[in-house]
């Protein structure tokens, strides 16, 4: 099939259904075949142009409950989901890589609604579910939904959070991975069984409107205000139970892999270094050196497998942290070196001055840029490969002919490093060694 087909609302009450070219999986994402999308006063408003949605345009294809079934993955997708699993599609789709999404919070400034945001001129334009097929973009929220419901039933269920999932579920042909039956954040007062699950949370009575619900590599933190009794606390925990075991449990995975990323400092010890990896040799004869530190990437680890080693001017019985900090110390000159270089090749293809460079050692943030031209970026991109560094330093210099993340400014990224969705990708799902 070449073709497909969806309704397209002009804005003006009235509407036509086309026929579209087939969509293929755009980087990162996926193509989904919609199984139902429900309908809502919303939609009515849509038909006749009464926008309420910011940043609502027309005409598009409409549709924002949708439920369907993955049709194709893009070879980079991270979305959590495989080919032919049943999913519902979370009309907000977040940036996924500004400050705000780093920091946990649901209102990220650059965010696209499914079906209200994204008109015919954006890709395919099929990025709504009143159409047989839909583009679904990189951080795309898919909530695996269960087969024994009815599709034209799941689609009534606008908040993804409430589907009928009873809990972490394993994808086709995989097996679950282990969770602990009991999430207990440290400062927990109090706990519930949700699904096969006992969550200890932590409950903290704030000046706020209605419940809300934190959920870190601590645990789950529910904020509420003084009214509100503890029955109608737990009736809003069970509503988002789905939510927040996947939360938890996406959450356990990270602290897993970040106990993972810890470095065994010591003769031998190995980190990444522009996506490769690097051994750690102590060479007291690399004293020689300046920096009291060589690289030597010409070094056989094993007959036949070059492996670059950094051989650091340090006994044999030195000690972890003098092992650690001698790494560190040659990565952040190796930062700084690099961050110049690049910086200088994309301000010139930018037309942009940049009039000074300094390292961050941010948790969040991989760099930053102010209108007089400083720029900050995060030494510890060094562990990634040239692609993904050069995606950062050339978002970072956009920034200084376009201070928002408007999609002038995404043009210019785009005019530079194309392929900005797997390197923001490979941020996202790619852990760099703690230090710490």
């Amino acid at each position: 099939m070449d073709t497909c087909r969806a309704a397209v609302f002009s804005g003006d009450g009235t509407f036509d259904v086309r026929e579209f070219p087939m969509p293929s999986a755009p980087p990162g994402g996926a193509v989904l075949k919609v199984e139902a999308v429900g309908l809502c006063a919303s939609d009515v408003a849509q038909l006749h142009g009464h926008k309420h949605v910011p940043g609502e345009v027309s005409p598009l294809v409409p549709g924002h409950e949708i439920v369907g079934r993955i049709h194709s993955l893009a070879p980079d997708a991270a979305l959590g989901v495989t080919v032919g699993m049943r999913v519902g599609v979370d009309l907000i789709r977040r940036c996924g890589a500004c400050e705000v999404c780093a920091s946990g919070s649901p209102y990220c400034p650059q965010m696209q609604l499914y079906g209200y945001t994204q008109g015919l001129d954006v890709g395919t334009g099929l990025h709504g579910g009143y159409g047989e097929y839909m583009e679904i973009m990189p951080n795309t929220n898919l909530v695996p939904l269960t087969e024994d419901v009815p599709a034209s039933q799941l689609s009534l269920f606008e908040a993804l959070p409430r589907a009928p999932v009873p809990g972490p579920q394993a994808r086709p042909g995989t097996h679950a991975p282990a969770l602990p039956s009991v999430f207990r954040h440290p400062r927990a007062q109090r706990e519930l069984l949700l699904g096969e699950h006992r969550v200890a949370y932590e409950l903290r009575r704030a000046r706020r409107r209605s419940i809300g619900f934190l959920v870190d590599v601590e645990g789950l933190s529910v904020a509420a205000p003084r009214w509100v009794g503890l029955g109608e606390i737990e009736a809003a925990l069970r509503e988002k139970a789905a939510w927040i075991l996947r939360k938890l449990a996406e959450q356990h995975e990270r602290g897993e892999r970040l106990r993972g990323a810890k470095v065994d400092w010591r003769d031998g010890a190995t980190f990444p270094f522009l996506g490769a990896t690097v051994i750690v040799v102590l060479d007291p004869r690399a004293g020689a050196t300046p920096s009291g530190a060589l690289l030597d990437a010409d070094s056989d680890a094993l007959p036949g497998v070059p492996r670059p080693t950094l051989h650091l001017a340090l006994p044999h019985h030195a000690a972890p942290e003098q092992i650690r900090d001698a790494v560190q110390s040659w990565l952040q000159r190796q930062a700084r070196r690099i961050f110049e270089e690049r910086c200088a090749h994309f301000a010139e293809r930018l037309g942009v001055c940049v009039r000074r460079i300094s390292l961050s050692s941010a948790r969040t943030r991989w760099g930053s840029a102010s209108a007089d031209g400083s720029v900050r970026l995060n030494w510890r991109l060094v562990h990634y490969g040239m692609s993904t560094i050069d995606y950062v330093v050339a978002h970072e210099l956009a920034h200084l002919r376009h201070m928002d993340h408007s999609p002038k400014f995404w043009d210019v990224v785009r005019s530079v490093v194309p392929d900005v969705e797997r390197a923001r990708s490979v941020l996202k799902s790619e852990l760099v060694p703690v230090f710490d």
